[in-house]
């Protein structure tokens, strides 16, 4: 009866571990799943955007830290403007198969750190036949409840144009902060009978789902054209340039390489100590709005050959942290608060992190995080100046349509 009831249990709690529910944003299941890459193809840092009726392919690519292959399915599935699983069938939006097994994998070579390394890139043999918001869903053993990752993706179709006016907030007093991000809209034959209840317009800064402007209406209606110019709460914070780390290169100490020990297991690198960016005085440092990019030296294929590193970073305040806890923030965290990325603090105003990441270039930011909001700008400051990039995005609905199309996209970078 014990035997019986130990394997009820077991039963029981790894049935409560498969079953992840879904989450329609860009989320990882896994721990053992790391370096996930999702772009054009051939374009590692761009944003994974398809113009329909396009030639162009998505790519994703990411490492399991174990020895053996495993089997990943990769899904397709339609969404609404609200990332909601969309009710249409699947040959409404894709020709072909929307479920597909991922090639085996690559086991690494020649490093520290076992791990195998899987790309999957679609489509191939299908074409996309309705524009709007996709998520491609990866899980394990052709188990659907067996999730690994999920990313969005986007899908659009150029019918109308989009001119914008990206410049100084309205708000006079927060103007050395905020960026304005307004524009035209000329619908030029598309038929839009309403355009408050049809159309739905979403900015995104730096491609960020979390804190992207939603619910925006035009303030003046003309025969040709829709004008957009919102006031100040809609307005973008400009934040700073992301900070860098470079491990490219972990043989040798260069650039904010303090210190790099090697053990027979792993490496682990101590960079050089941050400090916060609060002084109100803007410095341009050329970064990737956020992103991160495998490189390393002395290797012909960094996605096999790249090895993984313990990277120490050191944060030095003027007195410790009220309120809050310090986290790490970039594409590499999926722009997520992890327990993974949180600081602690060492000694006196010394907090640090000790975080695993796979050779390359980051750009990350630090927040502060008190269990509902994050604050992005009490230790990195906020600039008009800063250099970022803005994606405008134009949703629609008409009367009998049965889901969200993506009519128009623009992006936009804030210096031009």
């Amino acid at each position: 009866m014990k035997l019986f009831f130990l394997n009820i249990c077991f039963f029981i709690s790894s049935s409560l571990v498969w079953a992840i529910p879904l989450i329609t944003d860009n989320y990882i299941y896994d721990s053992r799943i790391k370096s996930v890459v999702f772009s054009p193809s051939g374009k590692p840092l761009a944003y994974p955007i398809l113009e329909l009726g396009s030639q162009e392919t998505l790519t994703l690519s990411f490492d399991e830290l174990r020895e053996s292959v495993s089997n990943f399915t990769a899904e397709i599935l339609h969404c609404d403007a609200n990332w909601k699983i969309s009710n249409i069938f699947s040959q409404e939006y894709f020709e072909g198969f929307t479920k597909e097994y991922l090639e085996e994998g690559t086991p690494s070579q020649n490093t520290l750190t076992s791990y195998v390394h899987y790309e999957y890139t679609f489509p191939k043999n299908g074409r996309f036949l309705l524009s709007g918001n996709y998520l491609l869903k990866i899980y394990r053993d052709n188990n659907p409840d067996a999730l690994v990752i999920t990313r969005r993706f986007l899908v659009y179709e150029q019918k109308l144009s989009i001119v914008p006016d990206i410049g100084f907030s309205s708000d006079v007093s927060k103007r050395y902060r905020l960026q304005a991000v307004n524009f035209n809209l000329y619908p030029r034959n598309f038929p839009i009978q309403d355009i408050h209840s049809e159309i739905r317009i979403e900015v995104l800064q730096n491609f960020r789902w979390h804190t992207r402007k939603m619910g925006l209406k035009p303030i003046y209606v003309y025969n040709d054209h829709f004008e957009y110019r919102f006031d100040a709460t809609k307005d973008f914070e400009g934040g700073n340039e992301f900070r860098l780390i470079d491990l490219r290169n972990i043989i040798q100490r260069l650039g904010r390489i303090r210190s790099i020990q090697r053990t027979p297991t792993h490496t682990e690198i101590v960079l050089s100590e941050d400090k916060p960016r609060t002084s109100g005085n803007y410095m341009s440092e050329p970064d990737m709005n956020g992103s991160f990019a495998i490189a390393a030296r002395g290797t012909r294929n960094p996605d096999t050959e790249a090895d993984y590193v313990w990277v120490t970073i050191p944060l030095t305040l003027k007195e410790p942290l009220q309120n809050g806890e310090i986290y790490l923030l970039g594409a590499f965290t999926d722009w997520r608060i992890l327990p993974e990325y949180k600081l602690t603090l060492l000694e006196a105003n010394t907090y640090i992190s000790k975080i695993l990441l796979k050779q390359g270039v980051y750009d990350y930011i630090y927040v502060v995080y008190d269990g509902k909001k994050i604050d992005e700008y009490q230790l990195e400051g906020s600039h008009f100046e800063t250099e970022n990039y803005y994606t405008i995005l134009v949703y629609y609905k008409g009367p009998v349509d049965r889901t969200d199309r993506l009519i128009a996209l623009k992006h936009i970078n804030y210096y031009d």
